[in-house]
């Protein structure tokens, strides 16, 4: 290992998928274990067709020989839209620095690949052997990619073997993304109408989109077709049927490729190539239950002449055996040979103590420890399903008394059912931190959206990203016009809540030696993220932060919210400068202004689209909650935009009719147009644009918690209202009043106490940011009132 400590560069797509975020983890956890740098550029797909984001490739000419020791390249991903000589191309310059490539093999590049044709060969064996299967569909990956190519001919190797002719009609071009997923399905079962046993996958996300478009059919998987996929991405095992796929060995993918760079940075002989083993991962949708798993196969006979106790020693070293090789096939990959072994002999020395002593809690306790010592992300309830199958069958033949033998059996389905209690917690424990992203998500959207200038932009950074663990953060824009992105300078600095003062004082460097101004020689090694800023197809600049242990998503969507909150703060800036040279044309600025609330408006639909798209990724009704919720708060804020885009007086808003826009746009949104009305008594109160935005989010909190749980019998009934009054009051104060006649809070609800995020803002809002007071009656129902000063 050299002396000064390794910079590595390493290339993603974005941090959103499964796949990516698995790799990533195994390549961060490589460069902590050899000491070195780790610099994470997200710069998208090589010419990626989706919608703006082609936007994101600029990140990639960050990457500088001269400023890296090495560079690793998600090759997969990053090529997957173009061909492979047009990737070649884009490869090629990291070539001037040691290099490994992930998942894609390139000429005179270390490579670290994976066995995708026999994964996918193997999987057509299962659906033959096991199932008796012969009529299997298979639906292709991108055409030009490698790795899809790879499972193509591995699906005809299977055949092959097991002398099934190949049927063209039986394959369909497909993508890797689940939006092709319904347009696949049509060719196959509406176009050429086949008839098949199964459908083979390229990939997960795909094949979760066609167990989608198959049930719209009234198609049941596995019943009337099996379905699998490849990848074991965690949204298989959360999905109902649970997903049979092929397991990637994502972790060691990124630790080994670590491995590999740093062998050519110590000048060790590197192979040009190393391909690591896949595995099958059976669930439900192949037509496997985990029953079926632990049926005895051995039959028993009774031996009187010994006791239990008296020959199982012996045959422990026969069960560890017998086990060894189906724990590996499963576990191998992620954890070491020692590790492995003393899980067996914990394992079959904990049921031979639990037979004697009769104490079922040491083995199902043994049980509990060894599964969840495995990471989250590799634990296979299925697999440790059959583990304990194949110890229980080769136990119970050597079982002499029938009271053992009976102590056996009920020990077994204790066993299973501690094993799925297991998984229970991890899909509720996933469930949570989605829960929690979503959350800080919206808090912090919330506060960027809400700055109206760049003083006040800069503080909300403050509050955003430390609020994040994040400590260590840097915010550039680029200062020239038009397609001239060579030069930018630092709009943000902030090292351990001290700015960097030696950069926000440079008014312009050049854009290539933006991430050498933000390493630092620190006492331990350091992981940065680098993000781009765009909105639409306009680039603004760069995110770069310091990993502090969030989940990948959350870096996206703070690389978003900043994004939109910095355009709106420069369309602001951009008028104040125009509107100081055409103060003599009134008309003139306010069509400027006009022009920043509708752009203003635009941004939040597009935050809108965003959380909408993430939002499918989830199945779960309270996730779905989560995001209506969200969205209906961003859409409290462009309503505000609208109305002041088409009002005469720019500088106030009419506070009655925003609250009956604000009030139909709820109904629409809960489904609740025939079941409740909300009535609205307002004066015609007009007021500045700081205190309209927070008001919005208090009134859409209180009106979408009576909307959800105020009414429980949603049927039409004339008694069901939430009324919503505004007056003036003296001193320049103003009244508002949100009440409701349904069931009213729990006895003892604290409103002030509870860890629900609308309760939490409108306190927050009315009291801290507003100054006002607010008072809480039940009658039934409960009426809010609140006393807010228009001048603050």
């Amino acid at each position: 290992m050299p002396k000064k400590r390794p910079r590595i560069g390493l290339l993603i797509d974005f941090f959103y998928d499964d796949y990516q975020l698995k790799i990533w983890s195994g390549v961060m956890k490589a460069a902590k274990e050899f000491d070195c740098n780790l610099y994470c550029f997200s710069g998208g797909a090589v010419d990626c067709p989706q919608e703006n984001s082609v936007q994101k490739n600029n990140t990639y000419d960050l990457v500088l020989p001269s400023q890296l020791d090495g560079v690793i390249i998600m090759s997969a991903v990053i090529g997957n839209y173009v061909p492979f000589k047009r990737f070649k191309q884009f490869y090629e310059p990291f070539k001037a620095l040691p290099n490994v490539s992930i998942s894609m093999e390139i000429k005179d590049s270390p490579s670290i690949l994976i066995d995708n044709k026999k994964g996918m060969s193997d999987m057509v064996s299962h659906l033959v052997e096991e199932h008796d299967f012969r009529r299997i569909a298979f639906i292709q990956g991108p055409a030009d990619n490698p790795e899809a190519q790879a499972r193509y001919a591995g699906y005809l190797d299977g055949l092959k073997m097991h002398n099934i002719s190949p049927d063209p009609e039986f394959v369909a071009p497909g993508t890797f993304f689940s939006s092709s997923s319904e347009k696949t399905i049509e060719l196959l079962f509406d176009q050429r109408k086949i008839q098949c046993d199964a459908v083979m996958m390229s990939n997960d996300w795909t094949a979760i989109g066609v167990l989608h478009a198959l049930l719209k059919r009234g198609i049941r998987v596995p019943e009337d077709i099996a379905l699998t996929g490849f990848d074991n991405i965690r949204q298989g095992r959360f999905i109902k049927p649970q997903l049979t796929t092929v397991h990637q060995p994502f972790t060691t993918l990124g630790r080994e490729a670590v491995t590999m760079l740093v062998d050519q940075l110590n000048g060790k002989d590197c192979p040009n190539k190393r391909i690591l083993p896949t595995h099958l991962r059976i669930r439900n949708s192949c037509g496997c239950y985990q029953e079926s798993k632990y049926y005895f196969s051995n039959p028993v006979q009774y031996k009187k002449s010994k006791q239990t106790a008296d020959f199982l020693s012996p045959v422990n070293k026969t069960l560890i055996k017998k086990i060894k090789h189906k724990i590996e096939v499963y576990f191998v990959a992620t954890t070491s040979i020692n590790i492995l072994e003393n899980w067996i002999n914990q394992l079959v020395k904990s049921l031979f103590e639990a037979l004697v002593k009769s104490d079922d809690q040491l083995f199902l306790k043994s049980v509990e420890n060894t599964v969840t010592n495995v990471e989250p992300e590799n634990i296979d309830i299925f697999g440790w399903c059959h583990i304990l199958a194949i110890l229980f069958n080769e136990l119970l033949p050597f079982l002499n008394e029938q009271k053992d033998i009976i102590k056996l059996l009920n020990l077994r389905t204790k066993a299973v059912e501690a094993l799925w209690k297991i998984e229970h917690k991890i899909e509720a424990e996933y469930i949570i931190k989605a829960d929690r992203l979503f959350r800080e998500i919206s808090w912090i959207g919330q506060d960027l959206i809400a700055s109206v200038d760049m003083g006040a932009l800069k503080q909300a950074f403050l509050r955003a990203l430390p609020g994040q663990g994040i400590e260590r953060f840097y915010i550039t824009e680029f200062t020239r016009q038009s397609n001239d992105l060579r030069f930018s300078r630092f709009i943000e600095a902030v090292e351990r809540n001290k700015s960097r003062t030696d950069l926000l004082e440079k008014e312009e460097i050049a854009t290539a030696s933006i991430v050498p101004c933000c390493f630092k020689g620190t006492t331990k090694n350091e992981c940065l993220i680098i993000m781009p800023l765009f909105v639409q197809t306009e680039k603004l600049g760069f995110l770069i932060m310091e990993y502090s242990g969030l989940e990948g998503p959350i870096y996206e969507n703070l690389a978003i919210q900043v994004s939109s909150a910095l355009k709106s703060v420069k369309l602001v800036e951009k008028l104040s400068q125009q509107a100081e040279h055409l103060s003599a044309s009134n008309k003139e600025k306010e069509l400027l202004i006009k022009e920043v609330h509708h752009r203003v408006k635009n941004n939040l639909q597009v935050i809108n689209s965003l959380l909408n798209l993430q939002s499918r990724q989830y199945e779960q009704k309270d996730m779905a909650q989560h995001f209506k919720a969200l969205q209906n708060r961003i859409k409290s804020m462009s309503i505000i935009h609208e109305h002041l885009y088409k009002s005469k007086d720019l500088t106030k808003l009419n506070l009655k009719h925003y609250l009956r826009e604000l009030a139909d746009s709820l109904k629409i949104s809960h489904s609740m147009d025939s079941v409740v009305f909300i009535n609205v008594d307002s004066e015609d109160i007009y007021i500045p644009l700081e205190k309209a935005i927070p008001l919005g989010l208090v009134v859409n909190e209180l009106v979408s918690n009576s909307l959800k749980h105020a009414f429980p019998r949603k049927q039409a009934s004339e008694s069901a209202e939430i009324s919503v009054v505004c007056r003036h009051l003296k001193h320049k104060m103003v009244y508002l009043c949100v009440q409701d006649n349904g069931i009213g809070f729990p006895q003892k609800f604290n409103t002030r106490e509870t860890e629900s995020l609308g309760m939490q803002i409108v306190y927050t809002i009315i009291e801290k940011q507003l100054d006002g007071t607010i008072e809480l009656i039940q009658n039934p129902g409960p009426c809010f009132k609140m006393n807010i000063p228009l001048l603050g």
